[in-house]
Parts: C-alpha cells; sequence; structure tokens
C-alpha cells in the first residue's frame, strides 16, 4: 500500500514537472508497475506436437512487456517513432515508453520507490550525449584558445620597437663593436 502512495506521488511530480511528449499535454516519463505492462506483438509462432514442429503461423497479439522483470516498478521515457518503431511492435509507429530504470537490485530483488532517485535518474536521460572524439575535439579546442590567450597576453606585455621585432623575426642580428669574427690564429698582428 505504502508503494502504492510513493507510485502515486512520483506519477503527479512527473505529471506537474517532468518535460512533456511534443504536442502533447503528456509526461515524457511515467512510473508503471511492470506486472500490469503489456504489448501488442508480431510475431512467428511456431506449433509442437511433443517435440515434433507441426506448423509454424504469423501471429499478432498482447503479451507481457517485462516477462523478465516481475513485481517492480520501471521508470520508462517515451521514445519517438523514428527511435522506437520495429515491424514487431505495430503500435510503435506512434512512439513507444521504453524503460530507463527498475527498481530492483542486482540480485532481482525489488528496490523501494524513491523520488530522488527518479529525479537523478531523468536528469541523467536528459543530459546531452557526446561521443569520446567530440569530448577529446572540446578539451583540445579549449587548450588551444588557452595558449592562444597566453600568447596574446604577452605579446601585449612586452613594449616592442621595431628593432626588437627585428630580432624577434630573425630578420636582424647584434653584433658587439669589440667582436671580432675572425679566428685568432687569423687575425692580422698589429704593429706597434
Amino acid at each position: 500500500m505504502e508503494q502504492n502512495i510513493e507510485a502515486s506521488v512520483i506519477n503527479l511530480w512527473l505529471e506537474r514537472n517532468a518535460p512533456k511528449i511534443p504536442l502533447t499535454d503528456k509526461s515524457m516519463f511515467r512510473l508503471v508497475w511492470s506486472d500490469d505492462q503489456f504489448e501488442i506483438r508480431t510475431g512467428t509462432k511456431i506449433y509442437y506436437f511433443g517435440n515434433k514442429k507441426i506448423a509454424e503461423a504469423e501471429e499478432t497479439g498482447k503479451f507481457p512487456k517485462y516477462s523478465w522483470l516481475h513485481h517492480v516498478w520501471v521508470l520508462e521515457m517515451w521514445a519517438n517513432p523514428e527511435i522506437a518503431y520495429t515491424p514487431e511492435l505495430p503500435d510503435s509507429v506512434n512512439g513507444s515508453f521504453e524503460p530507463i530504470y527498475a527498481f530492483v537490485d542486482p540480485g532481482g530483488n525489488p528496490l523501494p520507490l524513491n523520488q530522488h532517485v527518479v529525479e537523478l535518474v531523468i536528469k541523467v536521460a536528459l543530459r546531452p550525449k557526446s561521443s569520446s572524439q567530440a569530448i577529446r575535439s572540446r578539451i583540445f579546442s579549449e587548450m588551444a584558445e588557452k595558449e592562444a590567450r597566453l600568447d596574446q597576453y604577452t605579446l601585449d606585455a612586452i613594449d616592442t620597437s621595431d628593432m626588437q621585432s627585428l630580432l624577434h623575426h630573425g630578420e636582424a642580428g647584434l653584433v658587439p663593436g669589440n667582436y671580432d669574427i675572425l679566428p685568432p690564429n687569423l687575425r692580422r698582428k698589429q704593429d706597434d
């Protein structure tokens, strides 16, 4: 009973605060009981007589949505038809609610409902996705910008003259006045 009240509170919060399905007033997220969810599924049904296959037929019917989850709460997020549509699920042509979190531990035991967990899962689900290449590219771009700003700051801090500029770019050089360019053994001896 306590879980049903908590589920009602969470679903009310989702209706009021979660993003809406485009062009509707329905929440993009919902909390559902796994055993209550069914879907229309099309597939090939195989009929056996003992161990011998006797027939095969294409059929459409109502099946449990979460046949692998029993007696747990599931947080679902609406997926648009471009993502959700599959021929095996005819109703997915209009979009579909897909599971993003089940209140179950790794051992298969149900976990208690918690609105803070729901809010965190929704926050993560709505966060923009980035590939590792996009992240790497953004880091390199930020490093290059920082280096360019540092270089510009350094250049702005130096008061340059024309001679400093020529020296910096290797277009000029300094030669001291007492510098003799010939090695000592080739120098002319000065007469006294």
